[in-house]
Protein backbone atom coordinates (compact mmCIF):
# COMPACT_ATOMS: atom_id res chain seq x y z
CA UNK A 1 0.00 0.00 0.00
CA UNK A 2 1.30 3.17 -1.01
CA UNK A 3 1.43 5.03 2.27
CA UNK A 4 1.95 8.54 1.24
CA UNK A 5 -1.11 8.18 -1.31
CA UNK A 6 -3.43 7.06 1.31
CA UNK A 7 -2.51 9.45 3.85
CA UNK A 8 -3.43 12.29 1.22
CA UNK A 9 -6.53 10.63 0.48
CA UNK A 10 -7.37 9.83 3.41
CA UNK A 11 -7.11 14.21 4.87
CA UNK A 12 -10.13 15.30 1.68
CA UNK A 13 -12.66 13.06 1.81
CA UNK A 14 -16.03 12.51 3.36
CA UNK A 15 -16.61 10.19 6.40
CA UNK A 16 -18.20 7.59 4.24
CA UNK A 17 -15.33 7.22 1.82
CA UNK A 18 -13.25 7.43 5.00
CA UNK A 19 -14.67 4.23 6.15
CA UNK A 20 -14.44 2.75 2.82
CA UNK A 21 -10.23 3.40 3.09
CA UNK A 22 -9.80 2.57 6.30
CA UNK A 23 -11.64 -0.96 5.45
CA UNK A 24 -9.19 -1.70 2.28
CA UNK A 25 -6.31 -0.77 5.15
CA UNK A 26 -7.58 -2.74 7.81
CA UNK A 27 -7.78 -6.18 5.17
CA UNK A 28 -3.95 -6.70 5.89
CA UNK A 29 -2.48 -6.77 9.12
CA UNK A 30 0.68 -5.53 7.25
CA UNK A 31 -0.60 -1.94 6.15
CA UNK A 32 -0.55 -1.34 10.14
CA UNK A 33 3.01 -2.14 10.70
CA UNK A 34 4.08 -0.38 7.41
CA UNK A 35 2.46 2.73 8.45
CA UNK A 36 3.91 2.65 11.74
CA UNK A 37 7.41 2.19 10.45
CA UNK A 38 6.74 5.14 8.07
CA UNK A 39 5.88 7.24 10.79
CA UNK A 40 8.70 6.39 12.96
CA UNK A 41 11.40 7.18 10.36
CA UNK A 42 9.15 10.31 9.05
CA UNK A 43 9.45 11.56 13.11
CA UNK A 44 13.06 10.97 13.41
CA UNK A 45 13.63 12.64 10.13
CA UNK A 46 11.09 15.76 10.78
CA UNK A 47 13.25 18.25 12.69
CA UNK A 48 10.65 19.21 14.26
CA UNK A 49 8.54 20.97 11.34
CA UNK A 50 5.69 18.58 12.79
CA UNK A 51 2.99 21.56 11.86
CA UNK A 52 4.47 21.55 7.97
CA UNK A 53 3.77 17.95 7.89
CA UNK A 54 0.13 17.24 7.09
CA UNK A 55 1.39 13.58 6.00
CA UNK A 56 2.91 12.97 9.72
CA UNK A 57 -0.31 14.73 11.24
CA UNK A 58 -2.71 12.70 9.34
CA UNK A 59 -0.97 9.56 10.05
CA UNK A 60 -1.08 10.28 13.74
CA UNK A 61 -4.56 11.16 13.60
CA UNK A 62 -5.40 7.61 11.48
CA UNK A 63 -3.56 5.66 13.92
CA UNK A 64 -5.28 7.24 17.09
CA UNK A 65 -8.51 6.55 15.12
CA UNK A 66 -7.30 2.66 15.27
CA UNK A 67 -5.99 3.06 18.77
CA UNK A 68 -2.89 1.91 18.22
CA UNK A 69 -1.20 1.43 21.24
CA UNK A 70 2.10 0.90 19.41
CA UNK A 71 2.36 4.95 17.87
CA UNK A 72 2.53 6.06 21.65
CA UNK A 73 6.09 5.61 21.29
CA UNK A 74 6.59 7.52 18.14
CA UNK A 75 5.23 10.87 19.96
CA UNK A 76 7.18 9.81 23.14
CA UNK A 77 10.62 9.92 21.05
CA UNK A 78 9.44 14.10 20.86
CA UNK A 79 9.68 14.29 24.63
CA UNK A 80 14.16 13.67 24.48
CA UNK A 81 15.01 15.84 26.52
CA UNK A 82 18.03 17.09 24.29
CA UNK A 83 15.73 18.79 21.96
CA UNK A 84 15.94 22.87 21.68
CA UNK A 85 13.25 25.12 21.13
CA UNK A 86 10.53 22.84 21.95
CA UNK A 87 7.70 25.67 22.36
CA UNK A 88 8.99 27.34 19.43
CA UNK A 89 8.66 24.25 17.37
CA UNK A 90 5.51 21.98 18.97
CA UNK A 91 3.74 24.42 21.17
CA UNK A 92 0.75 24.39 19.03
CA UNK A 93 0.54 20.36 18.21
CA UNK A 94 1.79 19.47 21.97
CA UNK A 95 -1.20 22.09 23.53
CA UNK A 96 -3.66 21.04 20.68
CA UNK A 97 -3.11 18.20 19.14
CA UNK A 98 -0.71 15.56 21.83
CA UNK A 99 -3.55 15.25 24.72
CA UNK A 100 -6.25 13.43 21.90
CA UNK A 101 -3.61 11.39 20.60
CA UNK A 102 -1.56 9.86 23.42
CA UNK A 103 -5.32 9.55 25.30
CA UNK A 104 -6.42 7.57 22.28
CA UNK A 105 -2.85 5.71 22.03
CA UNK A 106 -3.04 4.55 25.64
CA UNK A 107 -5.43 2.40 27.87
CA UNK A 108 -3.45 3.05 31.55
CA UNK A 109 -2.18 5.81 33.02
CA UNK A 110 1.56 4.41 33.74
CA UNK A 111 2.92 6.06 31.08
CA UNK A 112 1.15 9.75 31.61
CA UNK A 113 2.54 9.26 35.33
CA UNK A 114 5.88 9.05 33.49
CA UNK A 115 6.23 12.03 31.59
CA UNK A 116 4.35 13.94 34.80
CA UNK A 117 7.05 13.33 36.98
CA UNK A 118 10.16 13.16 34.89
CA UNK A 119 12.57 16.35 35.44
CA UNK A 120 13.61 16.76 32.00
CA UNK A 121 10.45 16.58 30.33
CA UNK A 122 9.72 19.91 28.93
CA UNK A 123 6.55 21.78 30.71
CA UNK A 124 4.67 21.63 27.73
CA UNK A 125 4.35 17.73 27.34
CA UNK A 126 3.49 17.73 30.98
CA UNK A 127 0.40 19.78 30.14
CA UNK A 128 -0.75 17.98 27.48
CA UNK A 129 -0.16 14.46 29.43
CA UNK A 130 -2.43 16.42 32.41
CA UNK A 131 -4.92 16.90 29.85
CA UNK A 132 -5.11 13.63 28.48
CA UNK A 133 -4.99 12.16 32.15
CA UNK A 134 -8.39 13.60 32.54
CA UNK A 135 -9.96 12.64 28.79
CA UNK A 136 -8.86 9.17 30.23
CA UNK A 137 -10.83 9.11 33.39
CA UNK A 138 -13.52 11.09 31.42
CA UNK A 139 -14.14 7.84 28.99
CA UNK A 140 -13.85 5.31 31.95
CA UNK A 141 -9.93 3.94 30.48
CA UNK A 142 -8.55 4.77 33.91
CA UNK A 143 -9.44 4.85 37.23
CA UNK A 144 -10.41 8.57 39.44
CA UNK A 145 -9.35 6.67 42.37
CA UNK A 146 -5.99 5.44 41.05
CA UNK A 147 -4.77 8.89 39.29
CA UNK A 148 -6.17 11.44 42.05
CA UNK A 149 -4.35 9.08 44.53
CA UNK A 150 -1.13 9.84 42.02
CA UNK A 151 -2.02 13.31 42.31
CA UNK A 152 -2.43 13.78 45.91
CA UNK A 153 0.97 12.33 46.18
CA UNK A 154 2.68 14.45 43.35
CA UNK A 155 0.74 17.63 44.90
CA UNK A 156 2.35 16.75 48.52
CA UNK A 157 5.97 16.46 46.73
CA UNK A 158 5.87 19.49 44.80
CA UNK A 159 5.01 21.35 48.30
CA UNK A 160 7.27 19.72 49.88
CA UNK A 161 10.11 20.97 47.35
CA UNK A 162 8.96 23.93 46.84
CA UNK A 163 10.41 23.27 43.07
CA UNK A 164 8.31 23.78 40.71
CA UNK A 165 5.00 26.14 41.24
CA UNK A 166 4.19 25.90 37.46
CA UNK A 167 3.68 22.40 37.47
CA UNK A 168 2.02 22.71 41.15
CA UNK A 169 -0.53 25.33 39.35
CA UNK A 170 -1.36 23.04 36.68
CA UNK A 171 -1.99 19.68 38.68
CA UNK A 172 -4.09 21.67 41.21
CA UNK A 173 -6.63 23.12 38.14
CA UNK A 174 -6.36 19.20 37.16
CA UNK A 175 -7.56 18.40 40.24
CA UNK A 176 -10.49 20.61 40.21
CA UNK A 177 -11.47 19.38 36.81
CA UNK A 178 -11.52 16.42 38.53
CA UNK A 179 -13.12 17.33 41.63
CA UNK A 180 -10.67 18.47 44.45
CA UNK A 181 -12.14 16.66 47.63
CA UNK A 182 -9.36 13.89 48.09
CA UNK A 183 -6.71 16.84 47.70
CA UNK A 184 -8.45 19.42 49.18
CA UNK A 185 -5.94 19.81 52.08
CA UNK A 186 -2.93 19.90 49.95
CA UNK A 187 -4.84 22.98 47.81
CA UNK A 188 -5.43 24.79 51.03
CA UNK A 189 -2.27 24.63 51.83
CA UNK A 190 -0.91 26.13 48.52
CA UNK A 191 -3.52 28.51 48.43
CA UNK A 192 -2.37 30.06 51.97
CA UNK A 193 1.46 29.88 50.79
CA UNK A 194 0.51 31.92 47.48
CA UNK A 195 2.39 29.90 45.54
CA UNK A 196 -0.83 29.04 42.81
CA UNK A 197 -1.19 31.06 39.82
CA UNK A 198 -4.25 32.42 39.93
CA UNK A 199 -4.50 32.47 35.95
CA UNK A 200 -4.94 28.39 35.87
CA UNK A 201 -7.02 28.16 39.31
CA UNK A 202 -8.09 30.68 41.61
CA UNK A 203 -9.70 29.90 45.12
CA UNK A 204 -12.75 30.65 44.05
CA UNK A 205 -12.72 28.44 41.50
CA UNK A 206 -11.35 25.78 43.97
CA UNK A 207 -14.25 26.08 46.14
CA UNK A 208 -16.87 26.33 43.39
CA UNK A 209 -15.16 23.03 42.52
CA UNK A 210 -15.84 21.63 46.40
CA UNK A 211 -19.17 21.88 46.41
CA UNK A 212 -19.98 20.45 43.14
CA UNK A 213 -21.51 16.76 43.29
CA UNK A 214 -18.95 14.10 42.03
CA UNK A 215 -21.60 12.21 40.19
CA UNK A 216 -22.05 15.68 38.26
CA UNK A 217 -18.16 16.41 37.41
CA UNK A 218 -17.94 12.98 35.98
CA UNK A 219 -20.94 13.33 33.77
CA UNK A 220 -19.34 16.54 32.38
CA UNK A 221 -16.03 14.58 31.90
CA UNK A 222 -17.44 12.23 30.46
CA UNK A 223 -19.16 14.27 27.71
CA UNK A 224 -16.49 16.70 27.39
CA UNK A 225 -13.73 13.68 26.57
CA UNK A 226 -16.32 12.12 23.62
CA UNK A 227 -16.54 15.28 22.03
CA UNK A 228 -12.84 15.33 22.20
CA UNK A 229 -11.79 12.08 21.41
CA UNK A 230 -12.73 12.37 17.94
CA UNK A 231 -9.75 12.08 15.52
CA UNK A 232 -11.50 11.74 11.93
CA UNK A 233 -13.92 14.83 13.29
CA UNK A 234 -10.26 16.32 14.05
CA UNK A 235 -9.03 15.73 11.09
CA UNK A 236 -11.66 17.12 8.91
CA UNK A 237 -11.54 20.20 11.13
CA UNK A 238 -8.46 20.45 10.22
CA UNK A 239 -8.72 20.43 6.60
CA UNK A 240 -11.64 22.11 5.34
CA UNK A 241 -14.97 20.48 3.88
CA UNK A 242 -14.52 17.19 1.83
CA UNK A 243 -14.58 16.62 -1.62
CA UNK A 244 -17.42 14.72 -2.09
CA UNK A 245 -20.85 15.66 -4.16
CA UNK A 246 -22.94 15.78 -1.03
CA UNK A 247 -24.77 18.88 0.73
CA UNK A 248 -25.34 19.22 4.66
CA UNK A 249 -28.51 20.29 5.52
CA UNK A 250 -27.88 24.16 6.79
CA UNK A 251 -27.90 24.39 10.76
CA UNK A 252 -27.14 26.16 13.38
CA UNK A 253 -23.29 25.73 13.85
CA UNK A 254 -22.50 23.59 17.49
CA UNK A 255 -19.83 25.06 19.66
CA UNK A 256 -18.05 23.10 22.61
CA UNK A 257 -18.01 25.68 25.91
CA UNK A 258 -15.06 24.66 27.80
CA UNK A 259 -15.79 24.46 31.50
CA UNK A 260 -13.65 27.71 32.19
CA UNK A 261 -15.34 29.71 29.03
CA UNK A 262 -17.82 32.20 29.78
CA UNK A 263 -20.93 30.72 30.70
CA UNK A 264 -23.10 31.75 27.92
CA UNK A 265 -26.08 32.74 29.36
CA UNK A 266 -24.36 36.02 29.95
CA UNK A 267 -23.89 36.08 33.70
CA UNK A 268 -20.29 36.67 32.77
CA UNK A 269 -19.32 34.09 35.43
CA UNK A 270 -17.53 30.80 34.08
CA UNK A 271 -19.54 28.30 32.80
CA UNK A 272 -18.65 25.72 35.55
CA UNK A 273 -19.33 27.81 38.32
CA UNK A 274 -22.62 28.83 36.41
CA UNK A 275 -24.75 26.68 33.84
CA UNK A 276 -22.56 23.69 33.93
CA UNK A 277 -24.81 21.29 35.37
CA UNK A 278 -28.16 21.51 33.71
CA UNK A 279 -28.50 25.42 33.11
CA UNK A 280 -32.85 23.89 32.59
CA UNK A 281 -32.34 22.21 36.03
CA UNK A 282 -31.01 24.97 38.34
CA UNK A 283 -33.46 27.07 36.23
CA UNK A 284 -36.36 25.71 37.21
CA UNK A 285 -35.55 24.73 40.96
CA UNK A 286 -34.59 28.54 42.13
CA UNK A 287 -35.16 31.77 39.93
CA UNK A 288 -34.96 35.21 41.95
CA UNK A 289 -36.29 37.21 38.64
CA UNK A 290 -38.86 39.67 39.23
CA UNK A 291 -38.57 39.52 42.91
CA UNK A 292 -37.31 42.82 45.35
CA UNK A 293 -36.33 41.95 48.51
CA UNK A 294 -36.54 44.40 51.10
CA UNK A 295 -35.55 45.11 54.91
CA UNK A 296 -38.82 47.13 55.37
CA UNK A 297 -41.64 45.32 57.15
CA UNK A 298 -44.49 44.23 54.79
CA UNK A 299 -48.01 44.02 55.60
CA UNK A 300 -49.64 40.24 55.78
CA UNK A 301 -52.10 40.39 53.61
CA UNK A 302 -52.46 36.63 53.62
CA UNK A 303 -53.67 36.34 57.21
CA UNK A 304 -54.47 40.37 57.70
CA UNK A 305 -55.21 41.43 61.47
CA UNK A 306 -55.70 44.02 63.37
CA UNK A 307 -53.53 44.99 66.86
CA UNK A 308 -54.23 47.99 69.31
CA UNK A 309 -51.55 50.47 69.42
CA UNK A 310 -50.30 49.33 72.89
CA UNK A 311 -49.84 45.28 72.18
CA UNK A 312 -48.47 46.89 69.18
CA UNK A 313 -46.01 47.89 71.43
CA UNK A 314 -45.46 44.90 73.89
CA UNK A 315 -44.78 42.75 70.45
CA UNK A 316 -41.92 45.54 69.48
CA UNK A 317 -40.39 45.60 72.87
CA UNK A 318 -40.32 41.84 73.45
CA UNK A 319 -38.68 41.71 69.46
CA UNK A 320 -36.79 44.50 69.41
CA UNK A 321 -35.04 43.97 73.54
CA UNK A 322 -35.31 40.29 72.33
CA UNK A 323 -36.70 39.07 75.50
CA UNK A 324 -38.25 36.13 73.61
CA UNK A 325 -34.68 35.03 73.13
CA UNK A 326 -33.08 35.98 76.12
CA UNK A 327 -36.36 35.30 78.65
CA UNK A 328 -38.55 33.08 76.89
CA UNK A 329 -40.09 31.62 80.25
CA UNK A 330 -41.16 35.16 81.28
CA UNK A 331 -41.91 36.19 77.61
CA UNK A 332 -44.32 33.11 76.97
CA UNK A 333 -47.11 34.44 79.58
CA UNK A 334 -47.39 37.77 77.79
CA UNK A 335 -47.63 35.82 74.31
CA UNK A 336 -50.10 33.05 75.52
CA UNK A 337 -51.71 36.04 76.83
CA UNK A 338 -51.81 38.00 73.40
CA UNK A 339 -52.80 34.72 71.68
CA UNK A 340 -56.00 34.30 73.05
CA UNK A 341 -56.61 37.69 72.74
CA UNK A 342 -55.44 38.02 68.45
CA UNK A 343 -56.31 34.07 67.83
CA UNK A 344 -55.79 35.51 63.81
CA UNK A 345 -52.48 36.89 64.33
CA UNK A 346 -49.78 34.18 63.05
CA UNK A 347 -46.55 35.70 64.14
CA UNK A 348 -47.82 35.24 68.12
CA UNK A 349 -47.79 31.50 67.45
CA UNK A 350 -44.32 31.86 65.60
CA UNK A 351 -43.28 33.54 68.79
CA UNK A 352 -44.58 31.28 71.28
CA UNK A 353 -42.91 28.06 69.17
CA UNK A 354 -39.36 29.95 69.53
CA UNK A 355 -39.82 30.40 73.21
CA UNK A 356 -41.21 26.68 73.71
CA UNK A 357 -38.48 25.23 71.37
CA UNK A 358 -35.81 27.15 74.00
CA UNK A 359 -37.19 25.95 76.65
CA UNK A 360 -36.85 22.55 75.28
CA UNK A 361 -40.20 22.05 75.21
CA UNK A 362 -40.44 20.30 72.10
CA UNK A 363 -43.87 18.51 72.08
CA UNK A 364 -45.19 21.71 73.10
CA UNK A 365 -43.33 23.16 70.45
CA UNK A 366 -44.46 20.73 67.96
CA UNK A 367 -48.00 21.35 68.77
CA UNK A 368 -47.91 25.10 68.73
CA UNK A 369 -46.39 24.65 64.78
CA UNK A 370 -48.75 22.15 63.88
CA UNK A 371 -51.89 24.11 65.28
CA UNK A 372 -50.28 27.27 63.08
CA UNK A 373 -50.05 25.13 59.93
CA UNK A 374 -53.42 24.38 60.79
CA UNK A 375 -54.97 27.60 61.07
CA UNK A 376 -52.41 29.30 58.60
CA UNK A 377 -51.36 27.06 56.13
CA UNK A 378 -49.43 28.97 54.29
CA UNK A 379 -47.45 30.64 56.71
CA UNK A 380 -44.23 30.98 55.93
CA UNK A 381 -42.25 31.18 58.86
CA UNK A 382 -44.33 27.75 60.18
CA UNK A 383 -43.43 26.08 57.08
CA UNK A 384 -40.04 26.61 57.56
CA UNK A 385 -40.23 25.34 61.18
CA UNK A 386 -41.77 22.33 60.09
CA UNK A 387 -39.30 21.89 57.17
CA UNK A 388 -36.69 21.42 59.99
CA UNK A 389 -38.59 19.35 61.80
CA UNK A 390 -38.95 16.90 58.98
CA UNK A 391 -35.55 17.29 58.37
CA UNK A 392 -34.05 16.73 61.87
CA UNK A 393 -36.51 13.69 61.17
CA UNK A 394 -35.24 12.45 58.20
CA UNK A 395 -38.56 12.66 56.45
CA UNK A 396 -36.92 13.94 53.29
CA UNK A 397 -40.40 12.58 51.04
CA UNK A 398 -42.86 14.84 52.81
CA UNK A 399 -40.66 17.83 52.49
CA UNK A 400 -41.38 19.28 49.02
CA UNK A 401 -45.08 18.71 49.63
CA UNK A 402 -45.04 20.75 51.99
CA UNK A 403 -43.66 23.59 50.04
CA UNK A 404 -45.99 22.64 47.17
CA UNK A 405 -42.86 21.41 45.07
CA UNK A 406 -42.22 25.00 45.31
CA UNK A 407 -38.15 25.99 44.98
CA UNK A 408 -38.45 29.32 44.94
CA UNK A 409 -40.67 32.23 46.87
CA UNK A 410 -41.65 33.40 43.84
CA UNK A 411 -43.43 30.40 43.08
CA UNK A 412 -44.60 29.51 46.18
CA UNK A 413 -46.27 32.96 46.62
CA UNK A 414 -47.05 33.77 42.96
CA UNK A 415 -49.45 37.07 43.85
CA UNK A 416 -46.35 38.47 45.87
CA UNK A 417 -43.25 40.61 44.39
CA UNK A 418 -41.50 41.68 47.66
CA UNK A 419 -40.32 39.67 50.35
CA UNK A 420 -38.61 40.90 53.08
CA UNK A 421 -34.75 40.13 54.01
CA UNK A 422 -35.39 38.02 56.60
CA UNK A 423 -37.97 35.57 54.55
CA UNK A 424 -35.34 35.12 52.02
CA UNK A 425 -32.75 34.42 54.10
CA UNK A 426 -34.35 31.60 56.09
CA UNK A 427 -35.96 30.12 53.32
CA UNK A 428 -32.53 29.87 51.25
CA UNK A 429 -31.36 28.42 54.51
CA UNK A 430 -33.61 25.31 54.84
CA UNK A 431 -34.29 24.81 51.26
CA UNK A 432 -30.43 24.51 51.16
CA UNK A 433 -30.11 22.37 53.76
CA UNK A 434 -32.66 19.62 52.15
CA UNK A 435 -30.62 19.97 48.98
CA UNK A 436 -27.57 19.49 50.83
CA UNK A 437 -29.05 16.15 53.15
CA UNK A 438 -30.59 14.36 50.12
CA UNK A 439 -27.13 14.57 48.29
CA UNK A 440 -27.70 17.68 45.68
CA UNK A 441 -24.86 19.83 46.67
CA UNK A 442 -25.08 21.54 43.41
CA UNK A 443 -28.36 22.77 44.24
CA UNK A 444 -27.38 23.26 47.74
CA UNK A 445 -24.41 25.82 46.75
CA UNK A 446 -27.20 27.53 44.73
CA UNK A 447 -29.21 28.68 48.14
CA UNK A 448 -25.67 29.21 49.58
CA UNK A 449 -24.83 31.44 46.65
CA UNK A 450 -28.11 33.36 47.70
CA UNK A 451 -27.45 34.01 51.07
CA UNK A 452 -23.90 35.00 50.43
CA UNK A 453 -25.16 37.75 48.24
CA UNK A 454 -28.05 38.87 50.63
CA UNK A 455 -26.37 38.01 54.12
CA UNK A 456 -22.74 36.96 53.81
CA UNK A 457 -21.77 37.03 57.64
CA UNK A 458 -25.48 36.05 59.36
CA UNK A 459 -25.11 32.60 61.26
CA UNK A 460 -27.35 30.62 58.26
CA UNK A 461 -24.71 30.95 55.69
CA UNK A 462 -22.16 29.69 57.91
CA UNK A 463 -23.92 26.58 58.75
CA UNK A 464 -25.33 25.79 55.06
CA UNK A 465 -21.52 26.09 54.16
CA UNK A 466 -20.30 23.92 56.85
CA UNK A 467 -22.90 21.20 56.13
CA UNK A 468 -22.21 21.30 52.27
CA UNK A 469 -18.29 20.96 53.46
CA UNK A 470 -19.05 18.12 55.83
CA UNK A 471 -21.46 16.32 53.10
CA UNK A 472 -18.03 16.35 51.01
CA UNK A 473 -16.23 14.47 53.65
Amino acid sequence: MDIYLLLEKFRFVSPEQQENYLSEFEKSPQNRELLLDWMSDAVEDLNLNIDDSDDILTGFYLLAHLKEQRAFPIIRSLMNEDIENVEEYLEDFILSDAPCLMACFLDQGEALYEIIENPLINRLWKMAALEALVQLIGIDSLSRTTAMHFLKNLLRTLLESSSDNELLSHVIATCCMLHPKEVAEEIREAFARDIVDPFLCTIEDFHADLVIPLSAMQEFLQEDALAKLTPLETLQAYYGEPEADFEEEPGEPIEMIGRNDPCPCGSGKKYKKCCMFSQAEQSQKIRFVNMKITSEPIKNETYPYTVSEEDEKLLGELYSQKEIKNNPEQSLKPLLSLKEKYPNYPALYNYIYACYKMLDQEEKALDILKETLKLFPRYLFALLEYGQHLLQCKEYDQFLPLFNHSYNLVDLYPERDTFHMAEVKYFSYVMGKYFAKTGDLRQAAVYLDCLKQICPDEEETQLLEDLISYSLL
